[in-house]
């Protein structure tokens, strides 16, 4: 699949989670469907692209975060790099597995957040934060066999260039 089309579909999805994707939130927590296209990328492109890809998702989702202007675009990239990393280790091939790696980083992307904020002297109450820590992680890991379904006709129909499967 060539990289604007995939490109494209990121933009896409990153307009679903901002507007229809409001509908199914549970006590204000959605999927992050971006995440999950990151991790998609970083699991069927080229280290290269997949990068770019990470990027381009932390770009979108700052865009529609109100965390700190940046952070999406620094921790995504460290997610998809951890993710190459963590690929050569081990073979990450069911939809499972996918999916128990959506929880994780999606919990770490919690910990980064909840770290900035502190930081930044921004105080979040422990509750709201691991309820929106717990219910992000199994939200995103129930949606992540959806998207993947979508997508992976998609990456299979692929240019030889673009990715390493």
């Amino acid at each position: 699949m060539k990289t604007t089309a995939y490109a494209a579909l990121m933009l896409a999805f990153c307009l679903l989670q901002a507007t229809w994707l409001n509908a199914l939130k549970i006590f204000s927590v959605k999927p992050d469907i971006l995440l999950i296209t990151m991790i998609i990328a970083a699991l069927n492109f080229k280290p290269g692209k997949a990068l770019g890809f990470s990027v381009y998702a932390g770009v979108l989702k700052d865009i529609l975060s109100p965390f700190p202007v940046g952070l999406h675009t620094l921790l995504f990239p460290l997610w998809s790099f951890f993710i190459i990393a963590l690929s050569k280790k081990i073979v990450v091939d069911s939809t499972l597995l996918y999916s128990v790696l959506a929880a994780i980083i999606v919990i770490l992307q919690s910990i980064g957040a909840r770290m900035t904020l502190a930081f930044l002297g921004e105080d979040m109450p422990s509750g709201i934060f691991l309820r929106i820590m717990i219910l992000g992680a199994l939200y995103t890991a129930l949606a992540m066999p959806i998207v993947w379904k979508l997508l992976k006709p998609l990456i299979e129909y692929r240019d030889a260039e673009d990715t390493i499967l």
